[in-house]
């Protein structure tokens, strides 16, 4: 009975596990995304992104990234836009959320479709790191003339 309560808890427990890392890589894209005209992200959006940065820069896997991102705190003081140059750290670190991850599914696990979805993340991430013309994600283009 334990073993069966098991295998179903750590199937599901990778499923929100994969979730978890795309939603976090989408969220640091639509960041990346941000225009000189949109709003700026929130403090509280800074003190996540200074939180994953941090969690990031414990692993092989650091970007560094600008300080002044993050929102307020010891030595870090707000700065309200994002350069370009900023959207590309954020998109290196969404890649690197990414990558973590697929690294943590690598490891043992009772199922094989674990390691799949490893190699899945890691794919991901190449996408995401790849550089090109990209359209921002978590924003809707200006429909153009359908109809």
């Amino acid at each position: 009975m334990i073993a069966e309560g098991l295998n179903a808890n750590w199937s599901s427990t990778a499923v929100c596990n994969l979730e978890c890392a795309i939603l976090l890589s989408k969220w640091l894209m639509t960041l990346a995304s941000i225009s000189p005209n949109e709003p700026p992200a929130s403090l509280e959006e800074k003190g996540l992104l200074d939180m994953v940065r941090r969690m990031l820069d414990e692993t092989e896997f650091a970007v560094p990234i600008d300080p002044s991102l993050s929102g307020p705190g010891p030595g870090h003081p707000s700065r309200v836009d994002m350069s370009s140059s900023d959207g590309t750290k954020l998109r290196q670190l969404a890649a690197a959320v990414i990558r973590l991850w697929a690294e943590t599914f690598k490891g043992t696990h009772i199922f094989d479709l674990v390691r799949v979805m490893a190699l899945g993340l890691e794919g991901y991430a190449d996408l995401l790191e790849k550089p090109g013309d990209r359209t921002p994600l978590g924003r809707m283009a200006p429909a153009s003339g359908l109809g």
